[in-house]
């Protein structure tokens, strides 16, 4: 697995220090949220708690690339559609 998490450029101890949480050391372009049908659908009937970690296998089906070049340089994405995945239970 990779960790997904970003590193500043420069001094880490100030990048800490303005995104105290880990939470907010992640890209928001990484989240999902699923809904109460959603959670039906997976068989989670009793909510894990916040901070809890699980695991997560989904197929994805790509619904969106772009590669450019740009003032900043190059500017590569992938948008992904999640069609069938499924939750493991907390670690």
């Amino acid at each position: 697995m990779v960790d997904m998490k970003e590193v500043p450029d420069g001094d880490a101890d100030d990048y800490q220090a303005t995104y105290a949480s880990d939470d907010e050391i992640y890209p928001n372009t990484l989240r999902i949220s699923l809904d109460d049908d959603d959670l039906k659908k997976l068989g989670i009937t009793d909510l894990p708690k916040v901070g809890d970690t699980m695991t997560m296998n989904a197929r994805v089906l790509v619904t969106r690339v772009s590669d450019e070049n740009n003032f900043y340089g190059r500017e590569r994405c992938v948008g992904f559609q999640i069609t069938d995945m499924e939750l493991g239970g907390a670690e």
